[in-house]
């Protein structure tokens, strides 16, 4: 019997015998992260060399060279290049000139296409709506957004008021706004409107302390015009100014040197010129008549020309222009005043009689 078992034993590995296959063991550890390889620069070219020891140097390349075209006979060009491949390419063909197609417009919204080779075809033509002109409503403009919209009309029959949020307001388009213009405490750097026409409200900028520059170049008419507290105003546009509905205050613009309102001839209501540290001079020299007259604090005023009056001034206060000769406004103002109150002048000039604008001062 144990005999047997060795030949068993023996068979069992001359021919293979096996038994079913084990259960599946546990994974094994994750191995570590592999190493990246690495480039080096070494006399113009590049050795990589990995973790395992091995690395490969790669020389630098040469820069190649362009093709050349040659013309060797009309309409034909060879193009040769630095390998030595050559290809040639001919000049095409002119093509037939196109023979257009017809459209013949019924004038009942349908026309006809009428194409050579084809078939005519009847269409019916949408007619192309154009945009409108005329924002009706009002507006408030916070960002570029309703900036941009109101880029697209010449009117707006409403108001239109600027909100905080933009530094610059530029209206290229803008012709007639129906009520009033409004910018309060806005971080305004520049309001624009070159095409500005009329305002039927009022025009309200106050307490901007940044604003620069307000041009309304083509402005003729507005319901009454009010710049208040605008401390960096250096530059005011009014050239083209004829009426105002109600008032003109100009206040606290204390860089502005010089206001010239060339073509207004009536202010129905007040006119205020105070508190403009800065002003030199003025202008209206058209304006025929007025309410009420204030012109003070104006420290550096030397010269205005209000030399078209003609009818009589409810009320006058003029105070605190120090370097302002007081026979100018004797010689412009004085007269046509019902009231008057002057005070801090300059008492020692002498006025040109044939330019009432002009005085000499000790």
């Amino acid at each position: 019997m144990k005999k047997m078992s060795v030949v068993a034993a023996a068979a069992c590995l001359a021919f293979g015998c096996a038994g079913a296959d084990g259960a599946v063991g546990p994974q094994g550890i994750a191995g570590a992260d592999g190493a990246p390889c690495t480039v080096a620069d070494q006399d113009g070219a590049k050795i990589i060399t990995c973790a395992d020891g091995t690395s490969v140097t790669v020389p630098e390349g040469q820069p190649g060279q362009a093709c050349s075209v040659v013309e060797i006979e009309p309409g034909v060009k060879e193009i040769t290049c630095a390998d030595g491949t050559t290809a040639r390419v001919h000049d095409g063909a002119a093509g037939s000139d196109a023979t257009g197609c017809l459209m013949t417009d019924h004038g009942d919204g349908t026309a006809t296409i009428d194409c050579p080779g084809s078939d005519p075809v009847m269409v019916v033509v949408a007619a192309v709506p154009e945009q409108p002109t005329e924002l009706v409503g009002s507006l408030t403009v916070e960002n570029v957004h309703d900036l941009g919209l109101l880029q697209g009309y010449s009117s707006l029959t409403g108001d239109l008021t600027i909100a905080p949020g933009l530094t610059h307001i530029i209206l290229p388009n803008l012709v007639d706004v129906g009520g009033a213009i409004s910018m309060t405490e806005t971080g305004l750097v520049s309001f624009v409107a070159d095409n500005l026409v009329s305002v039927g409200g009022e025009i309200s900028a106050d307490t901007n302390t940044k604003l620069e520059t307000f041009s309304t170049p083509a402005l003729k008419s507005a319901g009454s015009i009010k710049l208040k507290d605008n401390f960096a105003l250096s530059t005011l546009t009014l050239t083209a100014l004829e009426t105002v509905g109600d008032e003109l205050w100009m206040q606290k613009s204390t860089v502005l040197t010089a206001l010239d309102v060339p073509n207004l001839t009536t202010i129905p209501g007040d006119l205020w010129i105070e508190h403009n540290a800065g002003l030199e001079s003025f202008s209206m020299p058209k304006l025929t008549s007025m309410n009420r007259f204030w012109l003070e604090h104006n420290y550096a005023l030397l010269s205005f020309d209000l030399s078209g009056l003609e009818a009589d001034i409810d009320e006058c206060m003029v105070s605190s222009n120090f370097y302002l000769a007081e026979c100018m406004i004797d010689q412009q103002v004085t007269s046509l005043c019902k009231e008057i109150e002057k005070e801090t002048l300059a008492e020692t000039c002498k006025c040109d009689e044939s330019d009432v604008t002009q005085a000499v001062c000790d």
